[in-house]
């Protein structure tokens, strides 16, 4: 990916006010501190959880979160295998992609972590990819945004909920969040970057040796940064203020160096899915598709493995050429005729070509040898409305967000199923679950009283259960505008 497509901002991690670009951490001469008791004091995992959940809400609002059940699924297998092996295995986390080709990427309370797609396409192995992770995970799991509230004395959630995404946002939009940004956090700025340089060497400590533990090569973090050292240099006049003064530096890469060192130096190599998931990603935030499919035709001659034919194939579905990506799919498939992503793509390009009961027939084997899985009861879903089985989505779709409660595109297929079938009320119920996850409350209590309306008897159930709703989206539209007014 060309350099200047990262002019904009050469950022490698951001959290509450620092973009963790400031790489100034002096190698083995942290102490961590005791981060129990006082955090809590300040802050319960509750109302960690809490400020997570209206974060996501306020930056769902204002930027595009990929929602490729596929890439989704992955970054989240690739950071709970890091969580798996941190100090707080327990702790719920969300990994998502964001389309923007700067890269960034940043920590939030509750375990939100987001990740720029131009971040994921400029890592060169998933390890690479891995140590942005690791780093953001010990930034939560030393509970840095509490401590970091604990000197500036501020715990409002809403105003630390709203605090978080405008920082976040600034960094992806620029003026999408200046106002905000400048009306929560005015004058603490200067001092919240400040106390997080500190936060930033504790996260190098704690990230090297998580990368580690969960088998990944601990080398790719100096390397990572060296990368993004060098590509500075050519913006050196026109990079952020913030890098200007906090770049990548020289003793930065040293120290990682040395931590990175303390353990056996090991070849890993990428997974199948790491590299079939940046191909895709490549695919989806390329703005021409022929160019896309020059690209996998050039790489193709020089590695033709599994993973770039694959890209490949994507490539062809995208340019409109369904019956070469159904050759070249069908072809991947006989020889790895369990992999997921490939029956998924030849299912598309049946789709595309309206032969919808070929697709419903690929997601029903596929199914039958992984139930359950998030992408193909979506796609499976998605083909089941298509072919105008809505009985048989709804039903799937219903148990399935039991299982992901909190992801918008299962309640926005939901919604329509249940149009469809005529459920009128459940319909508006679930649309305005997914126009509250995105943000969108008051439109979310606009669905609710339109489904209390076509409920007849007064004392049912679910007449009673959407009107408290109702009284708790208009409780949190009264704080925010109390909020805004303060």
């Amino acid at each position: 990916m060309p350099l200047k497509s990262y002019k904009a901002q050469w950022i490698a991690c951001l959290f509450l006010a620092i973009p963790c670009s400031s790489y100034t951490t002096h190698a083995n001469s942290i102490d961590l501190p005791d981060i129990g008791l006082s955090a809590n004091s300040i802050m319960t995992p509750l109302e960690e959880k809490k400020i997570g959940e209206s974060f996501m809400r306020h930056l769902r609002r204002s930027i595009k979160i990929i929602d490729d059940p596929e890439i989704s699924e992955y970054i989240n297998t690739l950071g709970y295998k890091l969580v798996a092996n941190s100090d707080s295995p327990a702790q719920r986390y969300t990994f998502f992609i964001i389309e923007d080709p700067s890269i960034n990427a940043f920590a939030a309370p509750g375990g939100y972590i987001g990740i720029n797609s131009g971040l994921l396409l400029a890592t060169k192995s998933e390890s690479e990819l891995a140590a942005v992770l690791a780093h953001e995970i010990a930034h939560i799991t030393q509970r840095h945004l509490i401590r970091s509230l604990e000197k500036s004395g501020q715990i409002n959630l809403a105003t630390v909920a709203a605090i978080i995404a405008a920082i976040a946002l600034s960094n992806q939009s620029g003026q999408a969040s200046q106002a905000v940004l400048m009306s929560t956090i005015a004058g603490q700025a200067q001092a919240q970057i400040n106390f997080t340089r500190v936060h930033e060497k504790e996260a190098d400590r704690v990230g090297i040796p998580l990368l580690a533990r969960a088998g990944f090569d601990p080398y790719s973090m100096p390397l990572f940064f060296e990368r993004l050292h060098q590509a500075s240099r050519y913006y050196e006049n026109s990079a952020p203020a913030f890098l200007q003064t906090h770049p990548v530096t020289l003793d930065r890469i040293t120290d990682s160096r040395n931590r990175a060192v303390q353990y056996p130096k090991i070849t890993i190599n990428n997974s199948h899915m790491y590299t079939m998931m940046r191909n895709k990603l490549y695919i989806a935030t390329h703005t021409d598709p022929k160019l896309a499919l020059d690209h996998f035709q050039k790489i193709l001659k020089e590695r033709p493995t599994h993973e770039n034919r694959y890209g490949y194939a994507l490539a062809l579905h995208s340019n409109g050429q369904y019956a070469e990506s159904r050759s070249e799919l069908n072809k991947l498939i006989k020889e790895e005729p369990h992999r997921i992503s490939y029956l998924i793509a030849l299912a598309h390009t049946e789709s595309a070509e309206k032969k919808v009961d070929k697709a419903l027939d690929i997601y029903k084997k596929a199914l039958d040898f992984s139930p359950h899985n998030h992408p193909l009861t979506i796609y499976y879903s998605k083909a089941l409305l298509q072919s105008g089985q809505s009985k048989q989505a709804r039903k799937i779709l219903y148990e399935h967000a039991k299982r992901h409660p909190s992801n918008p595109l299962i309640y926005k297929l939901l919604a329509r199923a249940e149009s469809e079938t005529e459920l009128p009320t459940q319909a508006h119920q679930s649309l305005a679950t997914f126009f509250y996850l995105n943000g969108e409350i008051r439109e979310s209590i606009r669905h609710l009283e339109i489904a209390l309306k076509f409920t007849s008897t007064p004392d049912t159930f679910q007449r009673l259960r959407i009107k408290n709703r109702l009284k708790e989206l208009k409780k949190e539209v009264e704080l925010e505008k109390e909020h805004k007014e303060h």
